[in-house]
C-alpha cells in the first residue's frame, strides 16, 4: 500500500532547484557556465540553455547533491547574485546540512587529490603506492592510455603522424610510483639503435590521462587513500605520459583530456628509470613509431612546422577528408596508447663478504654502476650509500660507469664492506682496532682515528703499510692492497714521551708538557703556547740546572741536554734587537738596528757612522713630545721612533 509520501515524487531539493532555475537570467546562466569551466568539460556545458539543465549537469559530475549545495552557493555568489546565494544557504540550513560539509567539492581540480588516478591495464584496477611485486611480474610491458573527450555525444578523434622528435632532460622529474619493476625481460635490445615493437597490453575501461597545467608536476598521496593521484601527467611505474595542449577533467565516467576540434598538441614521454626502455606509440589505433628511451630521458613528440593536420584533434563531423579519421573505429579513435618495454636485463654475480655464494643481481646494462650499487644494497637490506665501493679485479668502479662496460670485462665484482676493521700495531707493543669507511676515507682520516685512540698527535705519527710510509701523503686515498687484503694490518711508530714542567720566569706561570724525548729545544718552543707567535727579534732562553740553553746554539736532543722525565725547566723571552726609525736627517728617514741595552749615545754614534756627518755632537732625539739628550739621558733605549734634531 503506497504512502502519501510515495505519491509525492517531487522532493524539496528538486523543487528548490526548479524554483532557483526560474530566477536565473540568461546572462546569469552564461556566467555560471563560465564559472564552472574548470570543473565541468566545456563540451558538456555548451548546449545547456536552462538553469535546471545546468544543475542536472553539476549533479551528473558529482559537484552538487542534496547534502552539499556549497559549490552552487559559491558560484551564484561569484556572479553577483547574492540574493540567490542567500536562498541556497537558507535551504541548506533548513535541511540540516552541517556547516562546511564537503564544501567546494568538485571545484578544487587544481588540488592533487582531485587529479587523475593511475590505473593498470586491467580496466578498473588501480596502482596503489607500494605496488605489489607479484602484480608487476605478470606484465612485462607497461601500457598507458590517454582518452579524448566526447562532447555532444560525438567522439573527438585524433590523427597523428610523427613529424618531429626532440630529446632532452626533464627540468622537474616526475616521481616514479615504485622501484624498478622486476618483470619478465622478453623484449631484448641488442643494439641501441634497434627499435623493438610490441602490441602487449589492452585498453582499460576508464583510461588514465595527463593534465596540462601551468603548475609544476606534483604528487599527492592523501593519508588514508589507496590511490596515488597526479597533476599534469600520468605516471605508471616510473614511465610518464603528458598531453600538452588540452585540459584535464575527472568525471564519474572517467579521466580524459578535452581539446577543441582542430587543436594542435604535443606528447611528452619520460623514462624516470636509470635504465633504458623501448616505447611504442599508437594514436587512433594507428602505429606512430617506436623509440629507445635512455635512463632519465624525455621525448617531446610534436607536429612538424612544415606539415599540416598532424597531431591535431578533430571532431568526427568536422574532420577534414585528408585527416585519415575513420568513424567506424569507435574503440580506437581518440586514444593515445604508449607501450613501454624494459630492456633485456642480465644476471650479474656479485661477491659479498660473509656469503659463500655470489649474490645474483638482475639488472639493466645501460644503467650506471651507482644504480647497480643501490640495487645490491636494496637486496641486502642495507642503507643506500653511493660511497660504498664496488670493485672489479681489485679496482674501484666509478659510479658514472655503465654496467655494460663492467659485464663485458673479465673478472668478478666485489662489494666492499661499508666499514672495514684495520689492525694498528704500535711501536710501543700496543695494538688497536680502527673502523674505516674505504669508499670515502683518506689516510688522514685513518691517522685522526689513531690520534683519538692512542692520544698521539698526527704530526708525531709515522704510519706504515708494509714498507710504504703512508704518513708522508696523508691526503691520498687508502691503498687498494689494504682494502682488498684479508689481513689489514698497519704499523704506526709513535714517540717515547716524557713529561716535563715548563715555567715562565717573568710571570711564574707553569704548564706540564708531554714531549718526545728525541725532540730538540726548537720543538719544545713550539709546544709552549705563549711562544708560538713570537716576533723575529725575540728568542727563548731556557734555564736548566743553572745553565742557559739557546735553541739556536744548543741543538742537541732533550735527553742529551739534561732534560729528563720530571724535569722543571724555566724560560724567558728576550729581545735580540730593536729597530729605531730616525727622521729629520738631511738624507731623510733612517732605520737603525740597535741592541736593546744600548743608550742614546750609542744610537747617535750609529747615526753618525751611517750618515758620515761630521758635526753631530750636539744632536738630541725627541719622541712623543719628550726630548732626549745623549749626554744626559744615559738609560737604555726604550722607544722605537725618534726625531733627530741638531
Amino acid at each position: 500500500m503506497a504512502s502519501a509520501k510515495d505519491d509525492n515524487l517531487l522532493t524539496p531539493y528538486r523543487t528548490f532547484l526548479l524554483d532557483l532555475s526560474s530566477k536565473l537570467l540568461t546572462d546569469d546562466l552564461e556566467k555560471l557556465k563560465f564559472a564552472c569551466k574548470d570543473a565541468v568539460p566545456y563540451g558538456k556545458t555548451e548546449e545547456v540553455t536552462t538553469g535546471f539543465k545546468f544543475f542536472d549537469l553539476l549533479e551528473q559530475n558529482g559537484k552538487i547533491s542534496p547534502q552539499n549545495l556549497t559549490p552552487l552557493k559559491n558560484m551564484v555568489k561569484a556572479i553577483g547574485r547574492a540574493d540567490l546565494a542567500l536562498e541556497v544557504n537558507e535551504f541548506m540550513i533548513g535541511n540540516d546540512v552541517p556547516d562546511g560539509a564537503q564544501q567546494d567539492a568538485g571545484l578544487q581540480d587544481d588540488n592533487p587529490s582531485n587529479g587523475p588516478a593511475v590505473r593498470q591495464d586491467g580496466g578498473d584496477e588501480v596502482v596503489p603506492d607500494g605496488l605489489d611485486v607479484d602484480l608487476i611480474e605478470k606484465k612485462a610491458d607497461k601500457t598507458m592510455y590517454v582518452a579524448a573527450d566526447q562532447p555532444l555525444e560525438e567522439k573527438v578523434e585524433t590523427r597523428v603522424e610523427a613529424g618531429h622528435v626532440s630529446c632532452g632532460l626533464l627540468q622537474s622529474d616526475p616521481p616514479a610510483l615504485n622501484d624498478p619493476p622486476s618483470a619478465q625481460r622478453t623484449t631484448p635490445m641488442a643494439h641501441r639503435d634497434n627499435i623493438v615493437s610490441t602490441t602487449s597490453g589492452r585498453r582499460g575501461t576508464s583510461a588514465p590521462v595527463a593534465q596540462q597545467s601551468s603548475t609544476k608536476p606534483r604528487l599527492s598521496n592523501p593519508e588514508g587513500q589507496g590511490i596515488v593521484q597526479y597533476v599534469n601527467f600520468l605516471v605508471l611505474e616510473g614511465y610518464s605520459v603528458q598531453i600538452v595542449g588540452g585540459k584535464h577533467f575527472s568525471t564519474p565516467d572517467g579521466e580524459f583530456v578535452e581539446l577543441r576540434s582542430g587543436t594542435q598538441y604535443k606528447i611528452l614521454l619520460k623514462n624516470s628509470h636509470p635504465y633504458a626502455c623501448n616505447v611504442d606509440i599508437s594514436i587512433d589505433g594507428y602505429d606512430v613509431g617506436g623509440w629507445i628511451m635512455h635512463g632519465g630521458q624525455q621525448f617531446t613528440i610534436e607536429r612538424s612546422a612544415y606539415e599540416a593536420k598532424k597531431f591535431t584533434f578533430y571532431r568526427v563531423k568536422k574532420a577534414p577528408k585528408d585527416s585519415g579519421i575513420d568513424p567506424s573505429r569507435t574503440e580506437d579513435n581518440g586514444v593515445v596508447k604508449c607501450v613501454f618495454s624494459l630492456e633485456a636485463f642480465v644476471d650479474i654475480p656479485v661477491t659479498v663478504s660473509g656469503s659463500p655464494q655470489p649474490l645474483m643481481v638482475s639488472f639493466a646494462p645501460s644503467a650506471t654502476v651507482g644504480d647497480l650499487k643501490e640495487e645490491i644494497q636494496k637486496q641486502l637490506n642495507i642503507s643506500p650509500d653511493r660511497d660504498q665501493m664496488l670493485s672489479l679485479n681489485n679496482k674501484e668502479l666509478e659510479n658514472h660507469m655503465r654496467v655494460r662496460s663492467v659485464i663485458e670485462s673479465p673478472g668478478s665484482l666485489i662489494l666492499v664492506d661499508v666499514e672495514l676493521d684495520v689492525t694498528v700495531e704500535v711501536s710501543t707493543s700496543e695494538r688497536c682496532q680502527i673502523k674505516i669507511r674505504p669508499g670515502e676515507a683518506k689516510i688522514i682520516d685513518l691517522m685522526q682515528k689513531i690520534e683519538a685512540e692512542l692520544e698521539v698527535p698526527i704530526k708525531d705519527q709515522k704510519l706504515f703499510y708494509g714498507k710504504t710510509r703512508l704518513s708522508d701523503n696523508p691526503h691520498k686515498g687508502l691503498p687498494e692492497k689494504l682494502i682488498y687484503s684479508l689481513n689489514r694490518t698497519l704499523v704506526v711508530i709513535v714517540p717515547n714521551y716524557i713529561e716535563i714542567t715548563v715555567e715562565n720566569s717573568a710571570s711564574g706561570e707553569s704548564i706540564t708538557l708531554k714531549i718526545d724525548k728525541e725532540k730538540r729545544l726548537t720543538d719544545l718552543v713550539q709546544e709552549i703556547p705563549s711562544c708560538r707567535n713570537m716576533d723575529d727579534n725575540q728568542e727563548v732562553v731556557f734555564l736548566v740546572d743553572g745553565r742557559e740553553l739557546s735553541p739556536v746554539k744548543d741543538t742537541g736532543k732533550l735527553k742529551s741536554l739534561g732534560i729528563c722525565p720530571g724535569s722543571r725547566v724555566k724560560f724567558e723571552v728576550r729581545v735580540l734587537f730593536i729597530k729605531v726609525f730616525v727622521a729629520g736627517l738631511p738624507q731623510g728617514r733612517l732605520t737603525v738596528q740597535c741592541n736593546p741595552l744600548e743608550t742614546f749615545q750609542d744610537l747617535l754614534n750609529h747615526v753618525q757612522s751611517r750618515t758620515k756627518m761630521a758635526k753631530i755632537g750636539d744632536a738630541t732625539f725627541s719622541t712623543k713630545g719628550r726630548v732626549f739628550d745623549p749626554k744626559k739621558d744615559l738609560n737604555t733605549l726604550q722607544g722605537n721612533y725618534f726625531v733627530f734634531s741638531s
